[in-house]
């Protein structure tokens, strides 16, 4: 007698492992009923046997159910990663258009001029050596003593050119120069000599002692000496430094393009400053 009890049950448990496997594939398509013939036809005469295995068999159901919920988790992070990942992408585009859309302001309100658009593939920031590299060239008819500028203003002027690139000298740069002077109506008499500091800074200097400078003031070039054209923007006044001792007086001007901030500028490529040889 207790060998078939023995039986029962081991087949009993056989059973409910193999429903335990397999019924996520079939529970949704088979109902209550239908469950209690099935068990009946196996192991018919066991009701008490089946009231104790069933909730075996919906453990190890609801284990499937939970490696299936695991599977889905990882694809649901997989698709917020790509979801991440494209809404990034699409930030960066949008960023690139914006900057593009200044920069074609900036070329609309200076008609008189041809540009090829540069992207900064390189840098060479530091206190003596102020420096971009662009995308730009010979080969696009690019070539030294260029002006670049930005949606903002002046950014410097083309020193190198190879094939495919160009070095561009920033205004900021220790070595660089522009005439200058106050935009402001009562004051366009005022000139100087804007100078690189380097570390993004810039000076006027030679601005003669009682001049009407002050802070606010919008600097451009004035087109003196033919190395830049005239009328660019190059910064706002933020200091004025002043000595009753010297001949002159100087302003500390905040550069109307961020050095550090550029992506892409505009060479313009109809303007030649005058060789000195």
């Amino acid at each position: 007698m207790r060998r078939p009890a023995g039986r029962a049950v081991l087949l009993a448990v056989l059973f409910s492992l193999a429903v335990g496997v397999t019924q996520p594939l079939w529970a949704s398509r088979v109902d209550g009923a239908v469950w209690g013939r099935l068990w009946d036809t196996v192991l018919p005469g066991t009701d008490a046997l089946r009231d104790f295995i069933q909730p075996v068999a919906g453990v190890l159901s609801g284990l499937g159910r939970i490696r299936e919920l695991e599977q889905e988790t990882q694809q649901l992070r997989a698709e917020l990663d790509r979801l991440r990942g494209e809404l990034t992408r699409m930030r960066e585009l949008e960023a690139e258009n914006q900057r593009l859309r200044e920069l074609l302001g900036a070329r609309d309100r200076t008609p008189n001029f041809q540009f090829a658009l540069a992207d900064v593939i390189g840098r060479e920031p530091g206190p003596f050596v102020e420096a971009i590299i662009v995308n730009r060239g010979a080969r696009d008819g690019v070539e030294p003593g260029m002006v670049v500028i930005g949606a903002a203003g002046l950014v410097g002027k083309v020193v190198k050119v190879s094939a495919t690139t160009a070095r561009v000298l920033l205004l900021t740069d220790p070595s660089s120069a522009v005439a200058a002077r106050i935009q402001r109506p009562d004051a366009r008499d005022v000139t100087g000599l804007v100078v690189g500091q380097g570390l993004g800074r810039l000076v006027m200097r030679y601005i003669a002692q009682g001049e009407p400078i002050q802070v606010g003031d919008q600097v451009v070039t004035s087109g003196l000496g033919e190395t830049f054209p005239k009328g660019l923007a190059i910064g706002r006044v933020v200091q004025v430094r002043r000595l009753d001792v010297e001949p002159f007086q100087e302003a500390v001007i905040e550069p109307a393009v961020a050095p550090d901030r550029l992506e892409n500028v505009l060479i313009i490529t109809n303007f030649r400053p005058p060789r000195l040889d």
